[in-house]
């Protein structure tokens, strides 16, 4: 059951990469708005099944999930930050 969630998590991770990559690429153009937005809503889903896969794990499990994965996603919510407060005009 731990690691199905954790597959799960890491599709989300990747699919929330994916869409930053996206709404890197578009920049300045007219698909940004749209890519930011679904790049916000895939790295929000992201942190929330995360944290809900935080807090069902404890002891050495939980540590060892969050030693492998808590740097992605503090990284995942920084890009996210730096996307949304560029000058993208």
């Amino acid at each position: 059951v731990v690691q199905r969630k954790v597959d799960e998590f890491q599709e989300a991770f990747a699919e929330a990469r994916l869409c930053l990559d996206d709404a890197r690429e578009s920049a300045g153009t007219a698909y940004f708005a749209e890519d930011i937005q679904e790049a916000k809503e895939a790295v929000d889903g992201c942190l929330e099944q995360y944290e809900a896969l935080m807090n069902e794990l404890e002891g050495p499990v939980k540590d060892t999930v969050d030693n492998a994965n808590g740097m992605k996603i503090r990284q995942l919510q920084e890009e996210l930050n730096q996307l949304l407060h560029e000058d993208h005009d």
